[in-house]
């Protein structure tokens, strides 16, 4: 659900399908292989012509597909903010034979235009988090490097041990993941392998991966990383952290959040605001 500040309110953005004359959110199917996440910053764009990127998740739904008798459809639902000020670009949008209007609302007008229960239920939910301001927190991502080789199979310094090709492919497949909460500050241990893992999206994104050896397996102390990761909460960078699987534990505890298993190439996305975390969720290639 895409939102914009207008001086003193919050409004959102809906669509109007000429076919079946309702008023909704933007939502669509997957495309194959394609993950949650990247369908839904690509859905928006393609039905209203505003590019966003993705704040805290809201709500799951699951109900009967109207044109597809017998077929469930499945629809996640996050907050999303333009990334174009005042989201703007539906000005230019282009009716097409699936939407014919685009429409920004206030929270109350929206509640009334909204055609299905369902997308009401999704509006209270982006209300409730409007109240304790979490709809403008940012995202901190916690990320396992990918899948390395096998320390057994690696002679050498094993800061130096790579990925393995299946690594590879994760840390590619993190590119539009990453691009869709809009990461602008990539940090890494400065183990070979951390810095493989978010260096496809550093390089698509333009930015430089900050690597630092206080995130390293190899030298760690609980008490840097605990006073790093209450700087990196205290932030307001949209932000990835690429480390190892044994440091996971002080860097969670540190957050103040239960500890995830995260396997290779996984990772928590912590949404803050003003140090204070307002919800989180797991995110997996």
């Amino acid at each position: 659900m895409t939102w914009r500040p207008v001086r003193d309110r919050v409004e959102v953005l809906l669509i109007h399908r000429q076919r079946y004359d309702d008023w909704s959110f933007p939502k669509g199917k997957l495309d194959p292989g394609e993950h949650a996440v990247t369908a839904a910053v690509r859905e928006v764009h393609e039905e209203t012509g505003v590019a966003v990127r993705l704040g805290p998740p809201l709500a799951k739904h699951s109900y009967p597909q109207q044109s597809d008798a017998g077929t469930i459809k499945h629809v996640t639902y996050w907050s999303a903010r333009p990334t174009a000020d005042n989201g703007a670009d539906v000005d230019r949008y282009e009716p097409n034979d699936e939407v014919d209007d685009v429409r920004w609302c206030s929270l109350d007008a929206a509640s009334s235009a909204l055609t299905y229960k369902r997308d009401v239920s999704v509006l209270k939910h982006f209300r409730r988090a409007a109240k304790r301001l979490a709809h403008r927190s940012s995202p901190l991502i916690i990320l396992r490097h990918g899948s390395a080789t096998a320390r057994k199979a690696w002679p050498g310094d094993d800061r130096k041990r790579p990925l393995t090709g299946t690594g590879v492919t994760q840390g590619d497949q993190l590119v539009p993941l990453l691009s869709a909460y809009g990461i602008e500050t990539v940090i890494s241990s400065d183990s070979r392998r951390c810095v493989q893992t978010v260096q496809p999206y550093a390089a698509a994104a333009g930015v430089d991966v900050i690597a630092e050896a206080w995130w390293s397996e190899e030298s760690a102390s609980r008490a840097e990383v605990g006073a790093a990761v209450a700087e990196l909460l205290a932030g307001k960078q949209r932000t990835v952290l690429c480390t190892h699987r044994p440091l996971l534990p002080w860097v969670f505890k540190a957050l103040g959040v239960p500890t995830v298993k995260l396997t290779p190439g996984q990772a928590l996305i912590v949404h803050r605001r003003k140090g204070e975390i307002a919800s989180t969720e797991l995110l997996k290639p």
